[in-house]
């Protein structure tokens, strides 16, 4: 079980990583495109979306050390 919990803390704490470096290296290109009009709303979301939910789980691995 705790072999496990530590390959599913490495999983989230890799995911979590590659998606704040995918937001500081590309941050202006993304708030550009999303605050352009011509794209559809579902789309300007979506960049925007893939990235919280990586960064959604960076609060989480903190639980599974206590």
């Amino acid at each position: 079980m705790k072999k496990t919990a530590k390959i599913d803390i490495a999983i989230i704490m890799i995911v979590s990583l590659i998606s704040a470096i995918i937001y500081i290296a590309l941050e202006g290109i993304i708030m550009d495109y999303g605050q352009e009009l011509s794209n559809p709303l579902l789309l300007r979301f979506m960049p925007v979306l893939a990235i919280q939910f990586g960064m959604s789980a960076f609060g989480m691995h903190y639980s599974f050390w206590i």
